[in-house]
């Protein structure tokens, strides 16, 4: 049997040494992945409040455009993109659609808004925002 050198288990260890810095590249691209898809899920996030705020003042205005005796169904998802929970709120003397809603990431507050084409707008709940 030939041997070369004196060092019999020198290729098990570069070996493991190129094993571990393939892993390690690919730990450091896999954070720079994530972080990417974190900031899409934001953006998204961010494209779905403004559309929907815009959307529900566009459908209010297209009502109180056409008058009296005209009905319209709205239809308003559960949840903002990636699950995000969100409220539709009207304040008092405010001609204003406002949307609440919070960021994926960070779980900060995000506030959308789109004007109304009337200030008829009357809070008819029992506890109405006086912001």
């Amino acid at each position: 049997m030939r041997r070369y050198g004196n060092k019999p288990g020198q290729a098990s260890i570069e070996f493991l040494v190129s094993v571990s810095a393939i892993l390690i590249i690919f730990i450091v691209a896999g954070f720079f992945v994530f972080e990417k898809v974190i900031q899409i899920t934001d953006y998204k996030v961010n494209i779905q409040g403004k559309r929907l705020s815009k959307s529900f003042a566009d459908n209010i205005n297209s009502v109180t455009a056409a008058g009296d005796g005209y009905s319209q169904r709205m239809y308003l998802p559960n949840y903002l993109y990636a699950g995000r929970e969100y409220e539709l709120v009207f304040y008092e003397n405010d001609p204003r659609i406002h949307l609440h809603g919070s960021s994926f990431s960070t779980g900060d507050d995000l506030f959308f808004s789109a004007p109304l084409s009337t200030d008829l707008i009357e809070c008819n709940l029992r506890e109405c925002f006086s912001g």
